[in-house]
Formats: C-alpha cells, sequence, structure tokens
C-alpha cells in the first residue's frame, strides 16, 4: 500500500516536504559551530551591555543551542563564566590581540594582564595565542601572564566585586 501512494505525485511531494523540514530543524538545532566576527559599534556585551568598540579585546560564548553571546572584553567573559552554569556554555572564545580576527579557545590563550595597552574595561587584559612565549609577550605588551582559570578565579572572588567590570559605561573606549 505504501509504495501506491508513493508512486502518486502528490504523495511524492509531501514525502519531500516533510523530509526537507526535519532536515532544516536538525540543522537549526545544530547552531553555529564556532565564534562569529564581532561587528564594532553594532555588538554589545552580555555582561555589561556596553556596545563593543574593539574587537581586538572582544569575546564571545556559544550556547548548546548554538547562541552566541558577545563581550566587549575578556573580563566580562570571566565574569560571565564564573556566574553561569557550565551546562549553559558550549564553548568559550577570545580574540587574538595579536592577529584581530583570529578566535582563541578561552582556556588555550595565554592572557597578558597588565599590559601597556587600553583595554575597553580599562583592565589592560588581552589574549594571545596558545603557546606564545610569555617572557616575549611580557615583554612586548608589559603587564603578567595569567591563566583563564586565574582569571575566572578572580572574577569569582567577592573581593573581585570592587573590581568588577562597572556597569556606568564611564570607561575608555
Amino acid at each position: 500500500m505504501s509504495s501506491l501512494l508513493l508512486r502518486h505525485p502528490a504523495a511524492r511531494h509531501a514525502l519531500a516536504a516533510i523530509i526537507a523540514t526535519l532536515v532544516a530543524i536538525l540543522l537549526a538545532g545544530c547552531g553555529t559551530a564556532g565564534p562569529r566576527p564581532l561587528v564594532a559599534g553594532t555588538d554589545a556585551c552580555g555582561y555589561c551591555r556596553m556596545t563593543i568598540s574593539d574587537v581586538r579585546f572582544g569575546a564571545e560564548a556559544i550556547a548548546p543551542t548554538g547562541k552566541v553571546t558577545t563581550f566587549d572584553a575578556i573580563e566580562c567573559l570571566a565574569g560571565y563564566a564564573a556566574t553561569t552554569d557550565s551546562t549553559a556554555v558550549r564553548s568559550l572564545w577570545v580574540a587574538d590581540y595579536a592577529a584581530p580576527g583570529t578566535w582563541i579557545e578561552a582556556e588555550r590563550a595565554v592572557y597578558v594582564q597588565g599590559a601597556n595597552v587600553g583595554s575597553p574595561m580599562g583592565r589592560s587584559l588581552l589574549a594571545l595565542a596558545p603557546g606564545t612565549d610569555a617572557a616575549r609577550a611580557t615583554a612586548t605588551y608589559g603587564g603578567t601572564v595569567r591563566t583563564w582559570r586565574d582569571l575566572v578565579a578572580d572574577a569569582a572572588r567577592p573581593a573581585a566585586a570592587a573590581d568588577a567590570p562597572h556597569h556606568d559605561h564611564a570607561h575608555a573606549h
């Protein structure tokens, strides 16, 4: 009986439409596999709500659904990671300061804090590619080398609340 139904053109078209719809739903559920380019002046930080002004300091969190949350600074991503249930995050990414447009998994990046650069939140925190020589990084940018774990721990500490990103938007752009 089912083979007789599939001989009818309308039945074949209906089946094809159902299959196409199911494939589209499955693909939409997969979401973005990785980070997307940040758009300075358009994207806003999912933590402090500041408009992203310098993509070299940006970051992104990707939810299991594929939803991308953008951040104007690494310390905002660290604050988000410290306060968000890990099951709500598929991956965390930071922009490579030395290679604009390149993304690094947050846990793999080399961080320089207190660098001789003006970052959006004023912490002078930047990310560099895994394997970057720490001595060379501090000689080039100043500051000290930190790990992702250090940054999230700093953001999670109650004492860090006084040092946390302020939401008054009076930051250097």
